[in-house]
């Protein structure tokens, strides 16, 4: 008898404590705090007199107007990685950020997929330069000119920070050497930038379409002649030639004439 009124004297002490349990749980809310991190770098400033249209940087492809009210182009919300650009001297001012900030681009970070992308093609151009080389198809001096321009991309560090700007510019030039570097290899290469994109004046630039076809044909005149395909001669007259030119059509026949006229050795 004793042993079963302990029992239930245990059972009712358990029955009590749960009882009062239950009654604590059921005064008690949980709170639940959402942290939104936003960057720390300051919002890009515009000029209110003047307009700005965007452009992905990987495509080129312009998006639209940029409307200094809304914050909007053409009716949406700016992606991240897309850029700003000032509509009367084509530089470059801005970018957004993951966090859907417009900074400047001389302020953000670039993102790491950026730079690792770089870095893959800076190591393959490397390559491809020794193996021209090795074949005869780039005489030393050429290719050490070639290394030169390549050593302005840095080897990818994940510890150090790249600004947009700054990357932007390494792509330009990655652009560059692989461009020089197709006719000579059996390798074709994309742009990991739009190749609108170049430097002029130190100020990054969308180059408009007379500009950048310019800017290539410039280049590859110059290449044709370091290549030993066209004479000096040759060279310093498509070049004049080039200064003088003011339609598109006109400077896309030139480059047919320099088609003509290169000797593959």
């Amino acid at each position: 008898m004793r042993r079963t009124q302990a029992y239930i004297y245990t059972l009712l002490a358990g029955c009590l404590a749960l009882s009062g349990s239950l009654a604590v749980n059921a005064d008690t809310t949980q709170i639940t705090t959402t942290t939104t991190t936003r960057s720390t770098l300051p919002t890009y400033v515009f000029a209110p007199s003047t307009s700005y249209f965007v452009v992905d940087p990987i495509t080129g492809v312009t998006q639209g107007t940029y409307d200094l009210t809304s914050h909007l182009v053409n009716g949406q919300a700016l992606k991240n990685g897309w850029v700003i650009v000032d509509n009367n001297t084509r530089a470059m001012v801005a970018t957004v950020d993951s966090y859907g900030n417009i900074v400047d681009v001389s302020l953000a970070p670039a993102d790491q997929t950026m730079l690792v992308t770089f870095d893959s093609r800076r190591k393959d151009l490397e390559l491809q330069i020794a193996e021209a080389q090795a074949k005869g198809r780039l005489a030393a001096a050429q290719a050490e000119a070639l290394r030169l321009q390549l050593s302005a991309v840095p080897v990818y560090d994940p510890s150090t920070t790249v600004t947009y700007s700054r990357a932007i510019q390494y792509g330009s030039g990655l652009n560059a050497v692989s461009s020089r570097l197709m006719p000579l290899t059996t390798k074709t290469y994309s742009s990991v930038i739009a190749p609108q994109f170049v430097t002029i004046d130190g100020k990054l630039t969308v180059a408009d379409d007379m500009t950048y076809k310019r800017i290539q044909l410039t280049r590859r005149i110059e290449d044709e002649y370091g290549y030993g395909r066209i004479t000096k001669e040759q060279m310093e007259r498509f070049k004049s030639d080039l200064d003088s030119l003011s339609a598109l059509n006109d400077i896309n026949n030139l480059q047919v004439r320099l088609d003509s006229a290169i000797v593959v050795k």
